[in-house]
């Protein structure tokens, strides 16, 4: 009897420390869910003489119905989070389901999933009590498809991306750090009449840090990048660049925060007929806290890129926005955006897009996990010597249970 009642309250012990464990898992991972509907004026991202040229003469001509259209899209998603110790996992597996109302032979069904590790909040935190050697690494495989104005046309392509951080604080005013990252993207056939090579880029960074305070770096930086196009001939995206920038990264004050960074940047290419490239870049970042209520971002980017399409931009963006809680369960945003981007082509012509953006945007927390939303953009664009115009309206609804 006793050996049975042993049994019985071993048996027990092991179930109930299942259940915790089960219940600790499920603890662990969440649904989230988002729902769409969007009017896109100019799906392909081209003037109108642009599309009609595609209609009459693209291989793909038979799959362009309309320039304009409505797309509906629903993506479900499982999220994992786990705090083991100093070291945070989380990840994200799911379905980006679209379907065009009108362009029905462009509708989709693409996985998303991403990986994250997270050591000691590396990416928040400057200055740590639990460690001086300190990393972060993300993980993202998936299909992208989009309107691109770079690429002024609706572009889908599957892509790798991973990237690695370390850090080590050598002292309590001296850091050292490095991080590298892959991109691979294969790229589909054109919606138009454009041709794409798929794309490797390889970068590597060094940075030398000066912790000025716990909130606040000085810090340097070299990156070199690799960037590869699968096209057999080498053409402007095939390249190597250098970078050398310095700026300030953290809290300026108890209400504005961000990165400025400045720097200078040049382009060697594969192809012996194409002259360097080079000019100053940036990277600053801002976000003001103006009250409880209300705060503004302000962001001017610089860099060099290679385009698919196997020419290399650099492109120069200007961005400012605000964001302004209008009651406790209502969110009001408006941004506008300016954009130039320099196009240098395989036969050493180039050619220049220029976009100015405008946009707002409404949320309502509808529950603590439900939110409703709508959105407006409107870009205009000037390409070569042709000028049109973009217009986009989204309502959605996203959830986390």
């Amino acid at each position: 009897m006793r050996s049975i009642f042993i049994s019985i309250l071993f048996l027990t012990i092991f179930v109930s420390s299942s259940m915790a464990s089960a219940l600790e898992v499920i603890r662990e991972l969440d649904i989230g869910a988002r729902t769409s509907l969007t009017y896109d004026s100019n799906l392909f991202g081209v003037s109108a003489n642009v599309f009609q040229s595609a209609v009459n003469d693209s291989p793909a001509k038979d799959e362009l119905e309309s320039q304009d259209d409505f797309i509906l899209n629903f993506s479900p998603s499982l999220h994992f989070s786990k705090k083991l110790y100093l070291l945070s996992v989380s990840g994200s597996a799911g379905v980006s389901i679209t379907r065009y109302i009108k362009n029905t032979d462009k509708s989709y069904i693409v996985p998303v999933t991403t990986l994250s590790l997270d050591f000691d909040e590396s990416l928040k935190k400057r200055l740590s009590n639990n460690a001086k050697i300190r990393f972060d690494a993300t993980f993202d495989l998936g299909q992208h498809i989009d309107t691109s104005i770079v690429e002024q046309d609706l572009v889908s392509y599957t892509y790798f991306t991973t990237n690695l951080n370390v850090r080590y604080n050598h002292s309590a005013k001296f850091g050292v750090g490095g991080g590298t990252s892959y991109s691979f993207k294969d790229y589909q056939s054109s919606s138009l009449e454009n041709s794409y090579h798929d794309l490797n880029t390889i970068p590597l960074s060094l940075r030398a840090f000066y912790i000025y305070s716990e909130k606040l770096d000085i810090y340097s930086d070299y990156t070199f990048t690799k960037s590869i196009s699968a096209d057999s001939s080498l053409n402007a995206a095939d390249s190597t660049n250098h970078s050398f920038s310095f700026g300030l990264n953290g809290e300026y004050s108890s209400k504005l925060s961000g990165n400025i960074g400045l720097g200078y940047s040049w382009m060697d290419f594969e192809r012996d007929s194409l002259n360097t490239d080079n000019n100053f870049v940036s990277s600053l970042n801002l976000n003001w806290t103006h009250n409880s209520k209300t705060s503004t971002s302000y962001s001017i980017n610089r860099q060099f890129s290679p385009s698919a399409q196997g020419s290399s931009t650099f492109s120069t963006n200007i961005a400012v926005g605000v964001n302004h809680k209008l009651t406790d369960r209502i969110r009001g945003s408006a941004n506008t955006n300016y954009s130039v981007i320099d196009y240098s082509l395989s036969d050493n012509s180039s050619s220049k897009l220029n976009q100015i953006g405008l946009g707002f945007g409404l949320d309502y927390n509808w529950s603590e996990m439900i939110i409703l939303g709508t959105s407006y953009n409107f870009s205009s664009i000037d390409n070569k010597s042709e000028s049109y115009d973009r217009h986009t309206l989204e309502v959605y609804a996203s959830g986390r249970f």
